[in-house]
């Protein structure tokens, strides 16, 4: 079998040479895309904590508790350790409700707020809300 390009190698290579130089000025003038959005799930494997950035902040996953380091070195996890679901008792409440229903339903607003405290608590603890 014969050579395709028996005498133009050189010229081929040099051309190939052009084009990757030109391809890798042409990649450091694109913008980064900003990821606002995915069809999936983001897998963040655990990590050492990373250095403090120059500024804005590092995501990163420690034992699989999601961690996130500011520009001057504070740590903080994802609140909410102490946020549980809660089962509403009174979504069976028929069109006449009873005494029982009321008493249902009593239980389950003050199951919601002590809900609602707990998340409060758990964002102001790690600074995310005042």
């Amino acid at each position: 079998m014969s050579d395709q390009f028996p005498v133009k190698q050189g010229r081929i290579i040099r051309a190939m040479q052009r084009d990757i130089e030109r391809l890798s000025t042409l990649a450091k003038t694109v913008a980064p895309t900003p990821v606002t959005k995915s069809s999936g799930a983001f897998h963040v494997p655990s990590t050492a904590a990373p250095d403090a950035p120059a500024s804005g902040f590092k995501i990163y996953s420690d034992g699989g508790n999601f961690r996130i380091r500011n520009s001057n070195g504070t740590v903080r996890g994802f609140p909410g350790s102490n946020v549980f679901d809660h089962s509403m008792t009174s979504s069976t409440i028929g069109s006449a409700p009873t005494a029982s229903d009321y008493n249902r339903l009593r239980t389950d607003v003050a199951n919601l707020s002590q809900t609602v405290n707990n998340l409060l608590s758990s964002l102001r603890s790690v600074g995310l809300i005042g």
